[in-house]
């Protein structure tokens, strides 16, 4: 949630941000995780970062880094967790409805920008979103 109503809170409104969070405790995620792929970054045996996967059909659901280890390299560890896993799997592509503020982040990781979408947050509040995609095989000639 601090990642959320930091990292995101200069392209979205309160409305959003708030809904956008939610009731997102540690608890209400062991069920929908069950059948995913969570990476989790600690340090002094605290969570200051998660990356999560549905390997069906190869979908990047969220990387999240406290803000207080935003910019450090923690967020693009945990996204190549994510794909190096997705690639032992044989998913060939990882697609992701990146928040606004984290596009250029997803772009930095070769992620290309397709559609802008929205992500409903909460029934009656949606979030804009840029879907984007990156291709795990190995170029031709490699």
């Amino acid at each position: 949630m601090a990642s959320i109503r930091t990292l995101a809170a200069c392209t979205y409104s309160a409305e959003q941000v708030e809904a956008w969070c939610g009731v997102r405790e540690s608890s209400n995620y062991f069920s929908p995780i069950l059948n995913k792929v969570v990476f989790i970054a600690e340090q002094d045996g605290r969570v200051v970062g998660f990356s999560q996967m549905a390997p069906e059909p190869g979908v990047v659901e969220a990387v999240y880094v406290h803000p207080s280890h935003a910019g450090l390299g923690l967020g693009m560890a945990l996204l190549r967790a994510v794909e190096t896993e997705a690639v032992a799997r044989g998913i060939a592509e990882l697609v992701l409805d990146a928040s606004l503020n984290a596009v250029e982040f997803y772009a930095k990781a070769g992620y290309r920008s397709g559609q802008s979408s929205h992500h409903e947050v909460r029934p009656g509040v949606s979030i804009p979103c840029v879907t984007m995609s990156r291709s795990l095989r190995a170029p031709s000639g490699a």
